[in-house]
């Protein structure tokens, strides 16, 4: 009885445990909580500074100020390869990169880039 209640016990807390480690990011479908994001020049025009020009968001909606998951003049900080991140550095300010990426805890981590936005 004692380990049939050990086995319950043990598969609930499996249970808890998996949703967030299984989750997707977003609605591309991408596991491990991987999503498409844009990176770069965010398009956003302003009337009065500051003015998010540049920054992460989710390619699945418009970006809009409210919307980003960062903005900045430079990237933030990033993880993945070595030739991604150079990649994304030098085109953060001239354009838009379309990554496979998640953005947590103030880290972009870049599992693939898929192009030009």
């Amino acid at each position: 009885m004692k380990d049939h209640l050990r086995a319950l016990v043990a598969a609930g807390c499996c249970l808890l445990a998996a949703p967030p480690a299984m989750a997707g990011g977003g609605s591309s479908g991408h596991a491990g909580g991987l999503t498409e994001l844009r990176v770069g020049q965010t398009n956003i025009l302003c009337y009065r500074e500051p003015c998010p020009r540049h920054g992460v968001a989710r390619a699945d909606r418009p970006a809009g100020p409210s919307d980003l998951l960062w903005s900045g003049e430079v990237p933030p900080p990033m993880s993945g390869s070595a030739k991604d991140r150079i990649r994304l550095l030098e085109s953060y300010r001239e354009g838009c990169t379309l990554i496979i990426g998640r953005f947590e805890h103030g880290v972009l981590e870049v599992a693939e880039i898929l192009g030009p936005c």
